[in-house]
């Protein structure tokens, strides 16, 4: 069965120090690739496995099909079914569980049994917390406090150790088309840098602590950007700017930092040196969790833009 789902899309870059457990590069040796990223926040999990190297009898496909894959955490397990989804326009051969929600905090193995009798196994723990909290002392664009800067921190009481944190501030709108209204998002880069007539967008990297700085300066770029080259300004509709983070326990973190980027729960660059914890293969297993809250907007700040305002 084929089905259609949307992803979003992840762009991750900072260098996260390494762990004795992870091994860095694979060798020049046909192995299996297990990866599987653990959503803390939905019952549906997916895992790819794949070969590490082109088979010459069929250089198009490496997907390993029916393997016997299996998750299990503290009271639940669940077979993973041999299954496709269609990503954008590209079909993804890969496995899938539907109904694996575990609890933050908990132990999560994962094993996988090939058709020729080996196998491939990883554990990880997924991030654990009580409760996210956004500081909202002074918290509204544009800012009070600094009109030049909007400083944004949170807290999660009783965390566990060694968590990453992928930030995210999000323009969140819709515009009137000849085809309807279309809701789109928009997220505000950290820095605009200047290559020839063109200004590239550098986004949050990973980070281990529990704050991040925008400059206003871009954040006004942001919203001029979402209508560039349309003078019908008043068929944009702001309706709210979301901040949201990516908690990740430490294996997905240092596997996303090998290969600079993380596109979604079931994409893996087998080509590229690699952050493995996998035993007897390689490839990573992780888990994050996501947070987001709202961040006040002033209304004349929109309208300054030529924008509508409906709060959402």
């Amino acid at each position: 069965m084929i089905k259609k789902i949307i992803i979003p899309v992840i762009i991750l870059f900072i260098f996260v120090s390494c762990d004795e457990n992870i091994v860095y590069k694979a060798p020049f040796k046909q192995k299996p690739v297990l990866y599987c990223v653990i959503n803390a926040d939905s019952s549906v999990q997916f895992a790819m496995l794949q070969k590490s190297f082109n088979d010459k009898d069929n250089p198009g496909n490496n997907y390993i099909k029916d393997a016997e894959v299996r998750l299990t955490s503290n009271n639940q397990s669940e077979n993973l079914i041999d299954t496709s989804v269609i990503n954008g326009n590209k079909k993804i051969d890969l496995y899938v569980a539907r109904n694996f929600k575990p609890e933050l905090g908990s132990k999560i193995k994962i094993e996988a049994k090939l058709s020729n009798g080996q196998q491939v196994s990883s554990s990880i723990t997924l991030p654990e917390f009580k409760s996210f909290l956004l500081d909202q002392s002074g918290l509204i664009v544009p800012p009070v406090i600094d009109p030049r800067i909007l400083f944004i921190s949170w807290t999660l009481r009783k965390a566990s150790k060694n968590l990453y944190f992928l930030p995210r501030l999000t323009i969140n709108y819709k515009v009137r088309t000849n085809k309807g209204e279309e809701f789109r998002t928009y997220e505000i880069p950290l820095e605009y840098i200047e290559a020839g007539k063109k200004e590239i967008p550098i986004y949050p990297h990973i980070i281990p602590g529990q704050s991040i700085l925008y400059f206003q300066k871009n954040i006004e770029t942001a919203f001029r950007e979402i209508s560039k080259g349309d003078s019908n300004k008043s068929f944009y509709t702001i309706q709210n700017l979301t901040f949201e983070v990516i908690i990740m326990e430490k294996h997905l973190a240092q596997y996303a930092a090998s290969i600079q980027s993380f596109e979604n729960s079931y994409s893996v660059k087998i080509y590229e040196p690699l952050v493995s914890n996998i035993k007897n293969g390689i490839g990573v297993f992780g888990g994050y969790a996501k947070r987001s809250e709202k961040v006040p907007l002033d209304t004349d700040f929109v309208l300054s833009f030529g924008y509508k305002f409906e709060e959402q």
